[in-house]
């Protein structure tokens, strides 16, 4: 990753611990609907990723650190991501 994606992923990291649980479950549902991929989208994810880890919100039903699944919007149940049906 170069200096400037570990940059732009260290920001988000900071500006997502701000966010309510219910904003994070928003951007990751926007993030649903988008279908291109580039470099500072996936330091973007990954710092999504970063702050569901750091809330301890168990996110196995759509995929792991290493990859999540982006197919399915989620809701929020307890500490669980769910994919809504």
């Amino acid at each position: 990753m170069t200096h400037f994606l570990q940059q732009y992923r260290a920001e988000w990291a900071i500006r997502f611990q701000e966010y309510s649980s219910e904003n994070l479950v928003q951007v990751f549902n926007r993030e649903v609907e988008v279908n291109g991929w580039t470099g500072t989208r996936g330091a973007f994810l990954a710092a999504l990723t970063m702050e569901f880890d750091r809330r301890n919100w168990d996110y196995s039903a759509i995929g792991s650190q290493r990859f999540m699944s982006m197919r399915r919007k989620v809701k929020l149940v307890g500490q669980s991501l769910i994919p809504l049906d």
